[in-house]
């Protein structure tokens, strides 16, 4: 912990990125990005082990501006590259602290105006737990990002109980369901009885759902039976550097561009 504080600095933070799959088009849909830290060491730390040390303090802001700009620096590469499609979406998991930060919005439209990025690409994610929490300041923040054109996504979904109202007061159009019920349903039918009542419930209110955590082929059928349209995980691809991910948007690209032809 002492390490992370003293000796970390912004450019020692990097996004992975992690497809997800829309299984109507075969396309990917987008990038849900995740953070990992490079120690003085040089081993790559995930997120899961530093995020309680990051969000303590408004550290968290700092390095979130850091990596959308690393983000938006890559996504001009990849469009340059014509391997970006602009429908392609980029799924960013915001803390409180950045909503609670004064100068969070205007850093990012500097960037979004300075990288030439559509804010449209940008799907903010909350924790469900979070929803709660978001009082009247806040709101307005999540406000001024939507007009910006900037999407929204609830994660963590079927852990807790949903606010449904506040999916309609913050307008949001996606969820993902909960890692831990996504890994419990392969072996649990109570858990698999929840996720395909989720994705019934998000198909009922018009909302996107996102299947995470699939390992399986097993797991990866039976949610196309159910009619989930976005899927992610490891069978799909694991989180990844963005030269991995380079390499994917090619065969992705590619392998659609060939289909089309024939």
């Amino acid at each position: 912990v002492e390490q992370l504080r003293n000796r970390a600095n912004n450019e020692s933070f990097m996004p992975y990125y992690q497809p997800i799959l829309d299984t109507e088009s075969n396309l990917i849909n987008g990038l849900q990005i995740f953070l990992r830290w490079k120690n003085p060491d040089n081993e790559l730390i995930p997120a899961s082990e530093i995020i309680e040390v990051l969000e303590s303090g408004s550290m968290i802001v700092d390095i979130s501006l850091s990596m959308l700009e690393q983000i938006f620096r890559q996504v001009e590469l990849w469009r340059n590259q014509d391997l970006w499609r602009e429908q392609q979406k980029v799924y960013f998991t915001l803390s409180l602290r950045e909503l609670e930060h004064s100068e969070f919005f205007d850093k990012l439209q500097q960037l979004l105006s300075q990288h030439n990025i559509n804010p449209q690409i940008l799907t903010f994610g909350l924790h469900a737990e979070n929803l709660p929490k978001i009082h009247k300041p806040l709101g307005i923040q999540l406000s001024k990002l939507k007009k910006l054109g900037c999407s929204f996504i609830v994660d963590n979904v079927g852990h807790q109980n949903l606010p449904i109202q506040k999916l309609r007061d913050f307008e949001i159009d996606t969820i993902r369901i909960s890692n831990k019920l996504m890994t419990e349903s392969t072996y649990m039918e109570s858990s698999w009885n929840l996720v395909k009542g989720l994705v019934e419930l998000a198909k009922s209110v018009d909302l996107k759902c996102i299947a995470p955590c699939i390992e399986e082929p097993e797991i990866h059928h039976l949610l196309l039976y159910t009619g989930c349209q976005f899927l992610q995980g490891n069978l799909i691809a694991p989180p990844s550097a963005a030269t991995s991910i380079t390499r994917t948007l090619i065969e992705r690209n590619v392998s659609q561009k060939e289909e089309s032809v024939v």
